[in-house]
């Protein structure tokens, strides 16, 4: 009975031995040392391209909001603490100082972190572009 299980699990693992973790890891270790061989050449320049692109949109884009919105503030609140209207807070970003509500601050500060994270695909762009498209043969 027991080398009948044994005969059986032999045959399911021949069976299925191309799917075997050995086999996934050999494949995986090729493709881990080769980044090639995930994708082609044009779709690892287009991708290079779309995320250095997508990057720089997102950067002008939020440093041009950042400071249309800052503008704005700066020239429609006012620059002291008017507790009637809710303007209570410091915004960032305003000069002279001027003062409005918790929302607006926060908005300031969202604009402020996107065009910093902004960063990333731009990195991951170059990255790619240094990495993988320059090492091709």
């Amino acid at each position: 009975m027991h080398n009948q299980s044994l005969e059986r699990d032999a045959k399911i693992a021949h069976a299925f031995s191309h799917l075997s973790v050995l086999s996934l890891g050999h494949r995986m270790k090729k493709r881990y040392t080769d980044p090639m061989s995930y994708l082609t050449y044009k779709q690892w320049r287009f991708l290079h391209k779309f995320l250095r692109y997508f990057g720089f949109a997102v950067c002008m884009g939020t440093f041009l909001l950042l400071l249309s919105l800052s503008f704005y503030y700066s020239t429609t609140r006012p620059h002291s603490v008017n507790p009637e209207l809710g303007w209570t807070v410091e915004l960032n970003w305003t000069h002279p100082t001027s003062y409005g509500t918790s929302q607006e601050q926060s908005r300031l500060i969202t604009l402020f972190w996107c065009g910093f994270m902004s960063v990333v695909p731009i990195a991951l762009g170059e990255a790619i572009r240094i990495y993988v498209l320059e090492r091709t043969p």
